[in-house]
């Protein structure tokens, strides 16, 4: 969902999936993590880059 729309939202995400905040926020912790993703620009406003 991140590579098709690079500006997608963490609520957007939350909606999509069927999961809480709490569980997107692990989710994107988790791939920061391991180098997967990163956010380019403010939360609001921003994108995601993928690696």
């Amino acid at each position: 969902m991140i590579s098709e729309k690079p500006n997608i939202s963490i609520d957007e995400l939350r909606i999509a999936l069927d999961v809480t905040d709490r569980t997107i926020a692990r989710y994107i912790s988790e791939l920061k993590d391991k180098g997967a993703i990163e956010r380019i620009g403010p939360d609001n406003g921003g994108e995601w880059k993928i690696k």
